[in-house]
């Protein structure tokens, strides 16, 4: 059998078995009463704003309308330099793409031929990375808002609002969402864990309304990467 055979032959059993890990699997956050807290204090232990090196390594989906792409996804996050680095594999550990990632551009260092009939593959992926990890991050002059359990930030970016989403004691980067204008998309944060590397969520949901498309990440692996 060919490689292309190969690869081919590992899409499309993915393609078939990504149904035995439906997106979404994760508890609901566990919520508790807030405090007067300041924006500082609110921002003060997100992982988003950290100013470290981390690889992660995760199971991924991604749905593409009917079509649903799983990968093993191996991610390093510089989040001074504010970049990513991003290489895929299938099953068989045979790479798909890899792609460097900024917060407002991509390059795409390799994509696996057979990939490029997923009509914009590479930039829905650098896209929805770059949502989740890089760009937008709350500010500490966004509108800060206290309800019962939760902790919101929100600001204008044009027509549409950003909103940022805490809870929990920490608290938690539970969620981030844009809403208005020509873009409407939601990344949920899910099962938080107390790592080497730091307290990262074990999961996240990108959903992009207006491009049509749903991510989910389950964290596999973390480590930190000294300087």
């Amino acid at each position: 059998m060919t490689m292309t055979k190969t690869v081919l032959v590992g899409l499309c059993l993915g393609l078939i078995l990504c149904g035995c890990r439906s997106a979404g699997p994760f508890p609901a956050p566990t919520l508790s009463a807030t405090h007067p807290l300041a924006m500082s204090e609110v921002l003060g232990g997100s992982w988003a704003l950290d100013s470290s090196t981390i690889r992660m390594r995760h199971t991924v989906l991604l749905e593409l309308g009917w079509r649903k792409l799983p990968m093993v996804g191996l991610l390093e996050l510089d989040r001074t330099a504010r970049t990513i680095r991003l290489v895929a594999v299938n099953d068989l550990g045979i790479k798909l793409f890899d792609l460097t990632v900024t917060v407002d551009g991509y390059q795409t260092n390799y994509l696996f031929p057979e990939l490029a009939t997923y009509a914009g593959l590479g930039e829905t992926v650098a896209a929805s990375v770059r949502k989740i990890f890089l760009d937008p991050l709350p500010r500490d002059d966004d509108r800060l808002t206290i309800t019962a359990d939760q902790y919101q930030t929100r600001r204008s970016l044009g027509d549409a609002e950003l909103t940022f989403t805490f809870g929990g004691e920490r608290p938690d980067l539970l969620g981030k969402e844009l809403r208005g204008g020509a873009q409407g998309w939601v990344v949920r944060y899910h099962d938080y864990r107390d790592l080497p590397a730091g307290r990262l969520p074990g999961g996240v949901v990108l959903e992009d309304h207006t491009a049509g498309y749903r991510l989910t990440l389950w964290l596999e692996k973390a480590n930190l990467i000294d300087g």
